[in-house]
């Protein structure tokens, strides 16, 4: 369906068909960008503890 069937379905405008269209794909992109970010964020906390895991690997041979 297109915005001006849409309009006429929900008897509304096509500007307001427009308007929740936006807000659907505003808030889709800040969805996606929060799971992004949220997988970048697991991401450097895993190298950060590999990171801790080779410092005290070393640590370890040091005082052997």
């Amino acid at each position: 369906m297109n915005q001006n069937q849409l309009a006429e379905l929900f008897d509304t405008s096509k500007q307001n068909i427009g308007q929740h269209i936006k807000s659907i794909r505003e808030e889709k992109v800040k969805q996606l960008y929060a799971e992004f970010d949220k997988k970048r964020k697991t991401e450097e906390a895993k190298i950060a503890d590999l990171s801790d895991i080779e410092e005290l690997e070393k640590e370890l041979k040091k005082n052997k």
